[in-house]
């Protein structure tokens, strides 16, 4: 009976099985996978940023198009539906976190020409003030769950909208100074 046991050398992985007869053994490659380096820190902390890029991107279109269909709603049935989709924010929040995490240690290196670079400077000031309109947007909807949605609802969504355009303003500005 065949048994396998992968073998690892620098930079792949290859799949051998060993084949046992009754006389001789033969080893058999059945697939090498090749990675054209190790998984280094910095590797990690660029895919969990563009992980936390994507959770908070998306819950910013996310609730774009979930207004856009309360909207289609009867007023009454629209704000029900509105309260309950802001649990979504968790999922803004999260990716908040993990950009936050993941973008002082990406950081880091940049730290002693950040004088020399304006476009970064903009970049981290626009994150800023996209900390403010999340923490502004997530008292108001704490406000809109507990008793006056409709006046709340009214304030997030401009609100969101800013925000959403902030994300897409980091974005830009990401690809520009790194491209």
């Amino acid at each position: 009976m065949p048994t396998g046991t992968p073998k690892v050398a620098h930079g792949s992985i290859a799949l051998l099985w060993t084949a046992r007869g009754t006389t001789d053994t033969h080893k058999v490659l059945i697939a090498t996978f090749t990675f054209p380096k190790p998984l280094v820190m910095k590797d990690l902390m660029l895919v969990l940023h563009f992980i936390g890029l994507a959770m908070g991107l998306g819950t910013s279109f996310g609730f774009m198009f979930l207004g856009i269909a309360s909207s289609r709603m009867e007023p009454e049935k629209g704000r029900a539906f509105m309260v309950n989709a802001l649990a979504l924010s968790t999922m803004g929040h999260v990716g908040l976190a993990l950009l936050l995490v993941s973008g002082i240690y990406l950081l880091w290196p940049f730290l002693p020409a950040l004088g020399d670079m304006p476009l970064l400077q903009a970049k981290l000031a626009l994150f800023v003030l996209l900390g403010a309109l999340i923490g502004i947007i997530s008292g108001k909807a704490r406000k809109a769950r507990s008793g006056d949605p409709e006046a709340q609802l009214k304030a997030i969504a401009p609100l969101g909208r800013l925000s959403l355009l902030t994300t897409l303003a980091i974005v830009v500005l990401a690809v520009l100074n790194f491209h």
